[in-house]
């Protein structure tokens, strides 16, 4: 009479050696996601509250004269602390 519509659902496919690859690689891929995810957070941080103690110690020290020896040691940390963290990033 008219069109037979099978209804039963189609076989389960066998595993095969990419869909496992595949999942090894997206296994990886989130990992490697949260890390990056995960260090920009603290990265974020770390510079929000250094610069709110390099703008502490620059306005308490002297708001109407250059920089003193303090003002320079801070920001100074502050950049080598940042190049640090450069510079350990892109060796892993």
């Amino acid at each position: 009479m008219g069109t037979q519509y099978r209804t039963s659902p189609d076989p389960p496919e066998e595993p095969t050696e990419r869909g496992a690859e595949d999942a090894a690689e997206t296994a990886t891929a989130m990992r490697r996601g949260a890390l990056v995810a995960t260090s920009s957070v603290f990265g974020l941080a770390f510079l929000v509250v250094a610069l709110m103690q390099v703008t502490r110690v620059l306005a308490t020290s002297s708001p109407y004269s250059a920089l003193s020896v303090v003002d320079g040691v801070v920001i100074a940390i502050v950049a080598l602390a940042f190049v640090a963290g450069l510079v350990i990033g892109r060796q892993r």
